[in-house]
């Protein structure tokens, strides 16, 4: 299904039956913790000591 087309069903399906109070806090804490974490790394960066480092193919003997 389109990604476009599935948003509009969801938000309709919202409209008829909208969602708990607990149910928009708990959204609204994980929008805000995603929005807190890109904006860390735009600001300081990815950390080093995560950054996975590249390692070749394995040479078999003939």
């Amino acid at each position: 299904m389109d990604p476009l087309l599935r948003l509009t069903v969801e938000m309709a399906r919202w409209l008829r039956c909208p969602p708990s109070r607990p149910h928009l806090i708990a959204m609204a804490a994980a929008a805000i913790l995603i929005v807190v974490v890109v904006a860390a790394e735009r600001i300081w960066g990815w950390p080093e000591a995560l950054t996975v480092d590249r390692v070749g193919r394995i040479q078999r003997a003939p």
